[in-house]
Parts: structure tokens; C-alpha cells; sequence
């Protein structure tokens, strides 16, 4: 099965593509540069890089959040867009799973954690092992206090955890003040990435796809600028 993925929930922005779970192309960039201007020229280059016409493509992976509410929108339209002429299922990843398919082998919990701003995170506990990434909680949004009441049902105080994600620099300086032993993922392996996509994806039940029409973005939050004006904050 030929798997295409993308990740556009952060600042970075990644695509990936697979052939029965190896990955054979693996585009990252880092530069600032908005999704919207670098995405569609790096999906042409991952399926040309790995020699795969985009009518082989099986299944159409995507990071749907949660994440840049521009950014998770960039990366689901793309992905319609591609599958929608074609009929091809689409898979919608949760944005922290994929981040701890990134870390597959390290056999370690993992707190995955994406920078919400004004201290707040969105989060989710996993256990990886050499094969998987275990769920042990739900996507949740929420600030470090929340973030250690759901650790604390998780792990011992005597575990050690790894930090992966944007939020992940940010999370650390809390954890130092914890009773939790917490380490930061490799620099290679601690932002989002679409190769992670790709084996969450494959990792998936068949049940769990989706049709191109169907595939949505996955909001833990209301965009800010739909929250200013529930409190009537000028959005100018």
C-alpha cells in the first residue's frame, strides 16, 4: 500500500510518502515560509523524489489537528483536493499521535504537546515501544496543571517521560519545578512530522478512514478570533 502524508499543523511543514510502511520520500522544511506558498511544490517533489505517480497513491494521510488553525486548514485541503478526483480513503490523524509514531523505538512514555500560547497546551500521553505508540489519554488543551493531573494517572513518580512537539521546549521549563523525571525528544525527532503521519496512518483501522468529503479538520478550540467576538473583542 503507497501512503501520501502531509503535516502542516505547526510552523514547520512536512510530507511523506510510504510504500508498505517504509518510508521512501521524507520532505522537511522549517523556513517560515507559509504553508500555502511551500506545500503543493513539496508534494510534487515527495512523489517525484520517490518515483510514485499520484494515481498509485492508496490512501491520503493528514495531521487534522490539533494544531495553527490556518495551518491544519492548509494541510486538509490539500489532501481533499488530491483525493476527491481520484476516490481515494483519506485517513485523518490526530496531530499528538503522529508526533509519537515519531518515536517508535525509544520504548518510553511520551507527553506530546503543541504550544497553544499564553501557557496553555494542546496534550496526550503515549507508551512507545519498538513497534507502536500506545494511547494512554485523550487530545486535551489545557495548562501545565492539567498537564501533570494527567500525567500523575499515568505514571509513576519514578518515571521518566519524554517531551515531543512545538510545546515541547515550552513544557520542559514546568517540568522542572515537577516530581517527573521529563527529557526532550532528539531535535530530529521532536517536531511535528509527516513521516509520523504515515505510520499512524497505516496503523489505523480500515473502519477509521474516510472519504475526501467527509475529511475534516479537528478543533479542540474554537479559532481566537471566534472566541473575541463571543466576548466582544474588536477582531481589527
Amino acid at each position: 500500500m503507497k501512503t501520501l502524508a502531509v503535516e502542516s499543523s505547526g510552523k514547520s511543514c512536512s510530507v511523506a510518502v510510504a510504500d508498505n510502511n517504509i518510508i521512501i520520500a521524507d520532505i522537511f522544511l522549517n523556513n517560515g515560509l507559509t504553508h500555502s506558498q511551500t506545500l503543493s511544490t513539496m508534494i510534487d517533489f515527495a512523489l517525484i523524489s520517490a518515483k510514485v505517480d499520484i494515481r498509485d497513491i492508496d490512501l491520503f494521510a493528514v495531521a487534522n489537528g490539533p494544531g495553527s488553525f490556518t495551518g491544519v486548514r492548509i494541510g486538509v485541503s490539500n489532501i481533499k483536493g488530491l483525493a476527491q478526483p481520484l476516490k481515494t480513503k483519506c485517513a485523518p490523524v490526530s496531530t499528538l499521535a503522529a508526533i509519537a509514531f515519531n518515536l517508535i523505538g525509544i520504548n518510553s512514555y511520551v507527553c506530546t504537546a503543541l504550544d497553544a500560547r499564553c501557557s496553555q497546551f494542546y496534550y496526550a500521553i503515549f507508551k512507545c515501544d519498538s513497534d507502536k505508540a500506545e494511547r494512554l489519554s485523550p487530545d486535551s488543551a489545557g495548562g501545565f496543571e492539567e498537564i501533570i493531573n494527567t500525567v500523575t494517572n499515568v505514571l509513576k513518580p519514578t518515571d521518566s517521560i519524554i517531551l515531543a512537539g512545538d510545546g515541547a521546549e515550552k513544557l520542559f521549563e514546568f517540568f522542572n519545578d515537577s516530581e517527573f523525571i521529563a527529557k526532550l525528544a532528539p531535535e530530529t525527532l521532536r517536531l511535528q512530522r509527516a513521516a509520523g503521519v504515515c505510520k499512524a496512518a497505516t496503523s489505523m483501522l480500515k473502519s477509521e478512514y474516510c472519504t475526501a468529503d467527509d475529511l475534516q479538520p479537528f478543533y479542540l478550540r474554537p479559532p481566537q478570533a471566534e472566541r473575541n467576538l463571543k466576548k466582544g473583542i474588536d477582531n481589527k
